[in-house]
């Protein structure tokens, strides 16, 4: 088979592929970057949602305990 000067020009030459395999590494760092972002994003979301939690748990007991001190004392809404 033979090839026409288009398609021997189309050809890739060894500096072309040296040149693709930097710009590939260049987007591996990139790429390395961005998913230790996202990581680090993940983390202080979970711990948001945890603290939010021992929150609302907190609340709640509170909350019972509140309920259970005014129904001893026979205390009644002021509104």
């Amino acid at each position: 088979m033979t090839l026409s000067a288009q398609q021997f020009n189309k050809i890739a030459m060894k500096e072309d592929l040296l040149k693709l395999e930097s710009k590939f590494d260049l987007l591996d760092e990139k790429f390395s970057r961005f998913i230790d972002s996202v990581d680090g994003l993940v983390y202080m979301t979970h711990n948001l949602q945890c603290e939010f939690a021992a929150n609302q748990s907190a609340h709640d007991r509170f909350e019972s305990r509140l309920n259970s001190v005014k129904g001893e004392l026979h205390l009644t809404p002021i509104f």
